[in-house]
């Protein structure tokens, strides 16, 4: 049986790369700058420590956020003590590629992970080399956070799964399974500072809600009624489903209205869950010295949001020692800030390789992101588009339309597989959508559903968050559209991006195998 290397070579699997072994990640940490390679910090009680807690599909929902019928005091707090990133926008609509994006500090189309992967899970340390390149991962020469982090004397740990590939350039230290309550929340805080051992921590602390079906976190917290709801088919019982508002994006239907009530529960869920593992940090002496950041892989499950361009825009909140909290920042940033900040943070060097920007200058109290003016996000695979924006509009350019120009008739743009109604998703807003045929949201979906998409799309966040009135034609705001696409051409060649999404990058060099 062969693995196929992320250079295109292949070699059997009986011979891996690496090995999991601290002698094995030591080899493989020739292949990355010698700055991340320095003396490994000795165990300090004084430690800093990085928290990082990570929902899976969650646009920006909160009630700190204004989101209408929702319950968030704890994340409420997290906001008010810290500081609360507006525009933040996550690297992929997709599980895979956001994840190994934010872990690289790379986009997709730089660091080659562009599609959902097989997901490895959570079992470490890790016992030979199970890495799984069938469906692709990210470039070897590319230093994941969790390489430099061990590297430099970290203790890492994650939970719920990694998705990501290769595993082996992701060695936690630990992995737990998911935190469906607030006791697994505790325990797993209890034993990362144990294993840890007084070394400074960085713990993922990811949980796979509120991702499809939304009733499975409800549910496994007593906060489900199976013959409730607007449709008497199940709903949660935690958040009324009319009293809450739908995103434009969506038709005002029940089927769309429990939905969004179901997912809105599940987050309020997790705030439960938070608050345990917050509560737990203080009791362990570490909450005050660390870095707590709260953040979505990308925005909700359903169509037009997941797998799409308006499906990126995520809740940022992050408090921590030195940190001038109690403000809303408005500049644009995104995953692609996160693992520079968080070296920032740790004292560690930042490689060249890391395209982003440490939000900690902002953080300790600068009002923007210096030299920036915009964001680059991205869409990849079934659906490609590549977006920027400026804080508050939001340029869309379908690459997909011109890579596809000469087509008779246009490709089909979305996997419509997990919109589905019945098990395992229990999709209700994809068939209400479909049934709603009088409805502008329809017609938006038709549209994506089957790649009719104009090539420039504009959008005023301010007024349409949810991206559903284009303003590309615009008379007044052609200046804007003129400065936004500059801005999308300088952020497609500084990242290595090619005319047409479909095009693979090459790496900038060839991956080299360590010695063992």
């Amino acid at each position: 049986m062969m693995m196929v290397r992320a250079d295109g070579d292949s070699m059997p699997m009986n011979q891996p790369l690496y090995q999991a072994s601290l002698k094995a990640i030591a080899a493989t940490l020739l292949i990355i700058p010698s700055c991340l390679t320095a003396k490994a910090a000795p165990p300090n009680e004084a430690a800093r420590h990085i928290i990082l807690f990570l929902t899976e599909d969650q646009s920006p929902h909160l009630g700190c956020l204004g989101t209408k019928g929702l319950d968030t005091p704890h994340l409420d707090k997290l906001g008010a003590t810290g500081v609360i990133f507006e525009r933040a926008f996550s690297l992929s609509p997709v599980c895979s590629p956001s994840k190994m994006a934010l872990f690289t500090g790379t986009h997709p189309h730089t660091n080659g992970g562009r599609r959902n992967v097989r997901n490895y899970g959570t079992d470490f340390p890790l016992k030979g080399d199970p890495s799984d390149l069938s469906l692709g991962g990210v470039r070897e020469d590319l230093p994941t956070l969790i390489e430099i982090l061990r590297a430099r004397g970290w203790h890492t740990a994650i939970s719920s799964k990694t998705h990501v590939q290769p595993i082996r350039k992701f060695p936690y230290h630990q992995g737990f399974p998911n935190p469906g309550n607030p006791a697994a929340a505790r325990r797993i805080i209890r034993e990362t500072v144990a294993a840890a051992g007084g070394k400074p921590i960085f713990l993922c602390f990811n949980i796979g809600s509120p991702h499809l079906p939304f009733r499975s976190l409800p549910a496994a917290n007593r906060k489900w009624d199976p013959r409730g709801g607007l449709l008497g088919d199940g709903g949660v019982t935690n958040v009324d489903p009319r009293a809450i508002d739908i995103p434009d994006s969506l038709p005002d239907v029940p089927g769309v209205r429990q939905d969004i009530a179901d997912y809105l529960g599940a987050i309020e869920v997790f705030d439960t869950i938070y608050a345990t593992a917050r509560d737990s940090l203080a009791e362990h002496g570490l909450l005050d010295r660390s870095l707590v950041v709260f953040t979505a892989d990308h925005g909700i499950g359903l169509h037009r949001f997941k797998q799409s361009i308006y499906g990126l825009h995520v809740p940022l909140l992050i408090d921590g020692p030195g940190i001038t909290g109690g403000r809303s920042i408005k500049a644009p940033v995104s995953h692609l800030d996160l693992a520079p900040t968080f070296l920032d943070f740790a004292g560690i060097g930042i490689p060249p390789t890391m395209l982003g920007k440490s939000l900690l200058p902002v953080l300790s109290g600068a009002p923007d992101i210096a030299g920036r003016r915009t964001i680059l996000a991205s869409c990849h695979e079934k659906y490609d588009a590549r977006a920027v924006c400026d804080g508050r509009y939001y340029l869309v350019h379908n690459t997909r339309q011109v890579a596809g120009a000469s087509l008779k008739r246009p490709e089909k743009a979305l996997n419509t597989d997990q919109f589905q109604p019945g098990p395992p998703w229990f999709n209700r807003a994809y068939p209400a959508t479909l049934a709603a045929t009088a409805s502008p949201q329809r017609e938006l979906l038709r549209q994506l559903v089957e790649g009719e998409l104009p090539e420039f799309e504009l959008y005023d966040l301010d007024t349409d968050p949810w991206c559903t009135r284009n303003l590309a034609d615009d008379p007044f705001l052609k200046e804007t559209r003129t400065q936004l696409s500059s801005e999308l051409r300088n952020w497609r060649v500084a990242t290595g991006d090619t005319l047409h999404a479909g095009t693979p990058r090459p790496p900038t060099k060839k991956p080299q195998a360590p010695q063992p």
